[in-house]
């Protein structure tokens, strides 16, 4: 009972789990990391995992796994197989005189969400290239300080002055202070603007 709870716990998770001793000897797998290389749990296990990279990645996990191997300190890195990015964590296993003997692997295939991160930052770029080439002023303030201005503001105003630590109202004209307050209240309190 506890073999089968302990299988169906190794195999619940969509992420690679590993067990290897210290060469890279596969000793436990579960079904998704054995999917991934298109065998089942039985034929991955046994085999050694460096044989199933290409020689560069081999080459690159092995240093990072030898590293926890010598250090007994856990690592934790990214990096690219078959256009695929993955999320690595490795975890030393101690015998009883201390010395590392086993290495726990968990990888999570980040693709996706690589891709998003890049698609946002492309997209922030962009916004970015607009804010800063606006004609117009563009400012973020914060509880009475601007946080952010746009180069347009500086333009006007004709120099680089310290902005940041002045009240936003200084730079809003006095006989339209009153109005742009009461506006701004209106609109935080969802109400229409007058």
């Amino acid at each position: 009972e506890s073999k089968t709870i302990l299988e169906s716990l190794i195999n619940a998770t969509r992420e690679t789990l590993l067990l290897t001793d210290t060469e890279g000897n596969i000793l436990v797998a579960n079904e998704t990391v054995a999917q991934r290389f298109g065998k089942t749990v039985g034929e991955y296990i046994g085999t050694n995992m460096y044989d199933t990279f290409p020689p560069e990645l081999a080459e690159s996990r092995k240093k990072q796994y030898d590293r926890v191997i010598r250090t007994g300190e856990p690592t934790h890195f990214q990096d690219e197989r078959a256009g695929r990015v993955f999320d690595l964590y490795a975890y030393p296993f101690f015998d009883d005189t201390g010395q590392v003997t086993r290495l726990a692997i968990f990888a999570m295939d980040i693709t996706e969400r690589k891709h998003a991160e890049e698609a946002l930052k492309e997209s922030e770029k962009k916004y970015r290239q607009v804010i800063d080439n606006a004609y117009e002023i563009i400012i973020i303030a914060q509880d009475g300080f601007i946080k952010f201005a746009n180069p347009r503001l500086f333009e006007l105003i004709g120099s680089n002055e310290d902005i940041y630590s002045r009240p936003f109202i200084e730079f809003i004209y006095p006989e339209d202070r009153e109005s742009l307050i009461k506006r701004h209240q209106d609109r935080l309190r969802g109400e229409e603007a007058s």
